[in-house]
This record gives C-alpha cells, sequence and structure tokens, in this order.
C-alpha cells in the first residue's frame, strides 16, 4: 500500500511539474508576442512575472529573452552582482531547470538606468532583469528606470519575488504591478494566472 501511495504522489507531483512547464511556455508565447506588436508600433512595453521562490518566474523570463534575440532583436541582459544560483559563470543567470542566458552583473538599477541614458541601450531593444526587486535601494529609482524606459521606447522583460522578510521588495513589486502592460503571477510552476493591468498597449 505504501509503494501504491508513493508511485501516486510521483505522478502526481509529475503532473504538476509539467503543468508548470505548459504554463511558463504560455506566458512567453503570451508576453513575446504583446512585445513584438510594441516593437513593431515603435512603443515601450513592460512585462513582469512575480512570485516565490522555484516559482518558474524566472525560467519564463529566460524564454522570452532568447525568443528575441532568435528573432534578431538585440536584448540587455542584467542581474544583480554576486547572484550566481544555478549557473557556473558570473556572466550567467539561470533557472532552476538549467535554462541559462549571458548576463552583465550590476549593483543596483542605476547603472542600467545610465545606458538608456547614454544611449548603449536603445529604443526597440529588450532590456531583461532578474530578481528586479533586489536591485533597487529605493522606490524612486526604480520610477526613474521605468521613466527611461517608456520615453526611450524599450522593451522590458523582468521577474521578481512576490514577498519577502522585508517590505523592501514588495514595494518593488507593487512599483512593478503599476507600471507594467502585462505582469504574470506564479505560485511555484503549478499555478500561473495571467493578470490583465489597466496599462494596456
Amino acid at each position: 500500500m505504501e509503494a501504491q501511495q508513493v508511485e501516486a504522489e510521483k505522478i502526481v507531483l509529475t503532473a504538476a511539474q509539467e503543468l508548470g512547464k505548459e504554463r511558463i511556455l504560455h506566458s512567453s508565447a503570451i508576453s513575446v508576442g504583446r512585445c513584438l506588436e510594441a516593437i513593431g508600433m515603435g512603443l515601450p512595453y513592460v512585462v513582469f512575472r512575480f512570485g516565490p521562490m522555484l516559482s518558474g518566474k524566472t525560467e519564463g523570463t529566460i524564454m522570452d529573452l532568447h525568443e528575441f534575440i532568435e528573432r534578431g532583436i538585440n536584448v540587455h541582459v542584467f542581474k544583480l552582482n554576486g547572484d550566481d544560483r544555478y549557473v557556473t559563470s558570473a556572466g550567467l543567470v539561470g533557472s532552476q531547470s538549467g535554462l541559462s542566458i549571458e548576463a552583465s552583473p550590476v549593483e543596483d538599477i542605476t547603472q542600467i538606468s545610465e545606458l538608456i541614458r547614454t544611449g548603449v541601450i536603445r529604443a526597440g531593444e529588450v532590456v531583461g532583469l532578474v530578481e528586479l526587486p533586489f536591485m533597487c535601494k529605493q522606490r524612486a529609482d526604480l520610477e526613474e528606470f521605468i521613466g527611461l524606459v517608456q520615453e526611450h521606447k524599450i522593451i522590458l522583460v523582468a521577474d521578481g519575488l512576490g514577498f519577502w522578510f522585508n517590505t523592501q521588495p514588495l514595494e518593488m513589486v507593487e512599483c512593478m504591478l503599476e507600471q507594467a502592460n502585462q505582469a504574470f503571477s506564479f505560485n511555484l510552476g503549478t499555478h500561473l494566472i495571467r493578470m490583465h493591468l489597466p496599462k494596456r498597449l
């Protein structure tokens, strides 16, 4: 009986994992499609994925970024300096599934804002940010960054924890939800909720 129960639990877990992968792929197809529309119209667009650790949000972000690269779009990927989880090189960012992409480490989001101001990142290009809330020392820095993204017609694809042990990252998530054209809420890779936000393309 115990062996049957263990086997049944494995089947349920496998089904949940497959459902999670399917929904991550679904979120990527939706977000990439909308971003490509924005690029074609010369408009900025912001996609944000949020949820707990191991929920698949970063995998969705990396999927998006690889798709843009395959389509010949310039992509700039950034991660917080020292975030070397799931990868063997400081020049990579990865997900728990093993999916990875080249990324530049930064100390905070103001460094990326400066790259936009100086023209290193240009209109129609994509910025990918993994664990965005931890890149922001204060909300004003994030608001300034989003303002530059909008002004310079840039596509932003980012993710971050939906909660943590203090309020600072959560405040940044709230800011992103106010600014995003499209957001996805993840729950440990098994449930994905598409959120339609007031700010539309």
